[in-house]
């Protein structure tokens, strides 16, 4: 059986190999320069900080309209964290 992660802790490591992991990353790294915590940012936008935590565990992605409004809270822009 895997190990689990506890609760609302970000993976340290995620699948860069994939699109959504690049997202993945992209969006944990521009957070953590701005220096919000995932329940902060999630409340910024607006969301569960479960959903703002799937995004950056790679489970899941944002809905494409969310990815501006994403990069102005932490104040990127949305080339910069969409992976190319």
């Amino acid at each position: 059986m895997a190990k689990r992660r506890p609760a609302g802790r970000p993976p340290t490591e995620v699948d860069r190999s994939t699109k959504r992991g690049q997202l993945a990353a992209r969006i944990r790294r521009a957070r953590l320069k701005k220096g919000l915590s995932v329940a902060e940012a999630a409340q910024k936008l607006g969301v569960a900080p479960g959903s703002w935590y799937n995004w950056e565990c790679g489970r899941r992605s944002p809905a494409a309209e969310l990815i501006g409004s994403i990069a102005r809270i932490l104040g990127s822009s949305a080339d910069s964290i969409l992976p190319k």
